[in-house]
């Protein structure tokens, strides 16, 4: 079950959200939160803990909003931080390059499938806790999900590469693609990618957020720049 916060200080600007949630069913239990203390000290106190929060964000208290979610980003650092704006005039670069564990950005009138795309992007993010378990120098070899940058094929190996280093595993990606998540792409027949680890999508390449440069093949462009939808990266150059 996803646990989904909605948060602004005007309990009727987030009310059409929250409908089309709650017709979601049992699978997302929703909350509205209207005072910014309040909600921060649930949290603290272990009385509640949302998978994302969706915040309010309107041109007026725009600064405001950005620093609440600043802020929350800092108090739980794995918390995914989603704006929902009045319009798209209210997007700048200080909400992309901002400290919020930013995990997306939408308009109202809500787009459902905008939204259930960012909902299956939360979905990866909590299953990014999970481990990958592989076989290793005889023996196994673990690595948490959202610490994969990517995964590489040659010749008969697989090459996992993570934050904090590398395993080698006699395997074929087709093989490893089922025990990860969906946020995991395939550019290139060699090669695996956790979408979530992209910074830029070039013509031809994905750059990782290590500068790892990943090919991207002309047969697989299509699928790539669908599966990058939800992402708050600009796919334009997919063309």
């Amino acid at each position: 079950m996803l646990h989904i916060t909605l948060f602004d200080e005007d309990p009727t600007m987030l009310s059409d959200l929250r409908t089309i949630l709650n017709k979601k069913g049992e699978s997302i239990q929703v909350t509205y939160q209207t005072d910014y203390e309040h909600f921060t000290q649930q949290i603290l106190n272990e009385k509640m803990r949302p998978d994302a929060v969706f915040m309010g964000l309107k041109h007026e208290n725009k600064a405001l909003t950005i620093n609440r979610a600043e802020e929350l980003s800092n108090l739980f650092r794995n918390l995914p931080i989603l704006y929902v704006a009045e319009d798209n005039s209210i997007w700048d670069q200080t909400i992309l390059f901002g400290s919020t564990n930013l995990a997306g950005f939408m308009t109202l009138p809500t787009n459902e499938n905008v939204l259930d795309r960012y909902l299956q992007k939360i979905i990866n993010l909590k299953e990014g806790d999970k481990l990958l378990t592989v076989k290793s120098n005889g023996k196994e070899s673990s690595v948490r999900v959202a610490d994969i940058l990517y995964l590489e094929s040659k010749k008969h190996l697989a090459y996992i590469i993570a934050d904090r280093g590398k395993i080698t595993t006699y395997a074929k990606l087709s093989e490893l693609l089922p025990k990860l998540p969906g946020n995991f792409i395939q550019p290139h027949k060699s090669y695996l990618v956790n979408a979530d680890r992209i910074s830029i999508v070039e013509l031809n390449n994905l750059i990782l957020d290590d500068g790892t440069s990943i090919p991207i093949s002309r047969s697989r462009k299509s699928e790539v720049k669908e599966k990058l939808l939800y992402k708050t990266v600009d796919i334009d150059s997919l063309k």
